[in-house]
């Protein structure tokens, strides 16, 4: 089996698939940038994104061509959620960083913030979501940072998409 173009040694052909970016796996392991991942569960293993999965003991995230297992979420329950976070029994996650409590979670609304590339590459873009929970109304910035801010019980402004 191939990844990039380079063979992965001991990957089985007939049961290997590529997963995301960096991600491929065959009925016996998980590779990573075309090395296997040591003491990864093949059969549970499941990829959210080019950048985080999780097989049946642990999660983990890739950044930098590496990979770091995370602790925290409660694994039996873990998916992916509301398109770019990730979901268990307790909380909603982006990436390993808990935001709100998942009880009756639901997105509302997302606004993906003006990527900058070349006029001022030093400004993170900021993407900003409204969700709401059992608890109330809550605003997420992602940028620069992850910040999580509490609105309240009610929300009385109309939701724009």
């Amino acid at each position: 089996a191939y990844e990039n173009l380079e063979k992965i040694q001991g990957a089985d052909k007939n049961s290997f698939e590529v997963l995301g970016y960096y991600i491929a796996k065959d009925k016996n392991n998980v590779y990573y940038n075309g090395k296997k991942m040591e003491n990864v569960d093949s059969k549970s293993f499941k990829n959210f994104g080019d950048f985080i999965g999780k097989d049946k003991n642990r999660a983990y995230f890739s950044a930098q061509q590496k990979i770091t297992f995370i602790e925290g979420y409660d694994i039996a329950s873990l998916k992916a959620a509301f398109d770019r976070f990730l979901k268990d029994k307790d909380y909603v996650y982006y990436l390993s960083i808990r935001l709100i409590k998942s009880d009756k979670a639901e997105l509302l609304a997302s606004y993906q913030g003006h990527r900058h590339y070349c006029s001022h590459p030093s400004m993170p873009a900021s993407d900003f979501y409204l969700f709401k929970n059992a608890e109330g109304y809550w605003l997420v910035k992602i940028g620069g940072g992850v910040f999580v801010e509490f609105l309240g019980t009610e929300y009385n402004l109309p939701i724009i998409n």
